[in-house]
């Protein structure tokens, strides 16, 4: 796994500050607060690190609601089959009077809910088999359940130097780098730089969508076992 200090001595290599933040154009501090930042951004844009989590679905209900520590559904499974993930646009444009409609769920969105709230559709018309254990880390194919997958939150929102990075594996570490050096460039300092911010942004970008590759290829052999 990445250490913190890892990523504070190739960024302070990058600023040319081998020795750590002595210009005064950047302070530890800081660094750790636009660290925190860049890591919160890259969980909730990558599932890498992912939890599978079930609820019961109950009859006559279509809204449901995701934990603190999914920090959002990238895909969601009825009884352990994918559904398909629609907008409510689409709901209302294909599906004449959708929110009337029951029956086993087979298309699910995120979007006009609110906060950690996603719904299916069609309504159940029947409840899913009360879970048993923990509601994390497994599919229940047999349960008529709905279970979401989503990127899972970051383990702290604030950091030291000696901490070190759970969920973020070695290979991804350098897109970190990229990502704290991007809101560096950005700030209004003496290192603003807007070209080099351009450019940092479009590799953390590119580590983003390596990741979510990663991690949506994993899970769908996850789903075929």
């Amino acid at each position: 796994m990445v250490t913190v200090r890892e990523i504070y001595d190739e960024v302070c290599a990058a600023l040319l500050e081998p020795n750590g933040f002595l210009l005064g154009c950047c302070n530890d501090t800081q660094f750790l607060n636009i660290l925190a930042a860049v890591l919160l951004d890259f969980a909730q844009r990558t599932p890498l690190s992912k939890l599978v989590y079930t609820t019961q679905l109950m009859a006559g209900e279509s809204q449901y609601l995701i934990p603190d520590q999914v920090m959002g559904a990238d895909l969601a499974f009825y009884s352990g089959v994918i559904i398909e993930q629609v907008t409510e646009v689409d709901l209302g444009r294909i599906r004449y009077q959708w929110r009337t409609r029951t029956g086993p769920p087979r298309q699910w969105h995120e979007d006009n809910l609110g906060l950690k709230l996603v719904e299916v559709f069609p309504t159940p018309t029947a409840s899913g088999a009360p879970i048993a254990g923990s509601p994390y880390g497994d599919f229940y194919p047999a349960t008529k359940n709905l279970t979401v997958v989503g990127g899972g939150a970051p383990a702290q929102t604030a950091w030291t130097l000696d901490d070190t990075l759970l969920g973020v594996p070695d290979s991804f570490g350098h897109y970190i780098v990229y990502g704290v050096l991007e809101q560096i460039f950005s700030s209004e300092s003496e290192e603003r730089d807007v070209q080099r911010a351009l450019y940092c942004k479009t590799r953390f970008n590119e580590g983003i969508q390596l990741a979510r590759a990663i991690a949506f290829e994993e899970l769908m052999e996850e789903v075929e076992d």
